[in-house]
């Protein structure tokens, strides 16, 4: 948990190491006018980084379109060197097959 040396560094660096981090207690509603629900971040005593919900789950969504392209393009360069190397991709196939057996007989 980021604490009191979270006010040394810059507001962007702070957001990005806290995001990364989970908080179990990290939910809940700002009464206000109207009731927001939000996800925060305990810095420190009294310190918390606020987001609102919306703001959080768009976070999220973009993160995991990022993994989904970056997982997108390393099974774009697997599947061409399996283009590339028949027997290679012979291999492969069998030893899965033969997992996909022994994992019935478990």
């Amino acid at each position: 948990m980021l604490l009191k040396w979270a006010r040394w560094f810059p507001y962007w660096v702070v957001v990005k190491l806290s995001r990364g981090q989970y908080s179990s207690d990290g939910r809940g509603i700002l009464k206000l006018d109207k009731d927001y629900p939000v996800t925060y971040y305990r810095l420190g005593e009294g310190e918390f980084l606020v987001f609102s919900q919306d703001i959080q789950n768009k976070f999220i969504e973009r993160k995991r379109e990022k993994r989904k392209e970056k997982d997108d393009k390393k099974f774009d360069k697997i599947n061409k060197i399996l283009d590339d190397d028949y027997s290679l991709k012979m291999k492969l196939k069998e030893q899965f097959e033969f997992e996909r057996k022994n994992e019935d007989e478990y």
